[in-house]
């Protein structure tokens, strides 16, 4: 939930620079390189986007399915797959 908050935090000073969140296409990449489309782009994440704690990329989805006014972003958890109960998603408290 930590890496999760702190992407969650580069994601809303993203969105103040440049009026808006990363596409789904741009995914959390944008937030390390700058996008053509966002000239006040700062950079957000200056050593790139962290994996999750297991390894894997960390998912993105904007608008979100979720969170339909801002962004889904989550981990498959431990065993690197979707559902099974221990997936880590910033939509709801577990």
């Amino acid at each position: 939930m930590t890496q999760i908050s702190m992407l969650e935090s580069a994601l809303a000073m993203f969105e103040v620079d440049c009026q808006r969140f990363p596409t789904s296409t741009e995914g959390l990449a944008a937030l390390v390189d700058q996008p053509n489309n966002c000239p006040n782009w700062k950079g957000y994440l200056p050593k790139g986007v962290p994996n999750d704690p297991w390894g894997n990329p960390y998912k993105y989805e904007y608008p979100g399915q979720h969170n339909q006014k801002s962004f889904d972003l989550w981990s498959f958890g431990p065993d690197g797959q979707e559902g099974g109960g221990d997936d880590i998603v910033n939509w709801s408290q577990k």
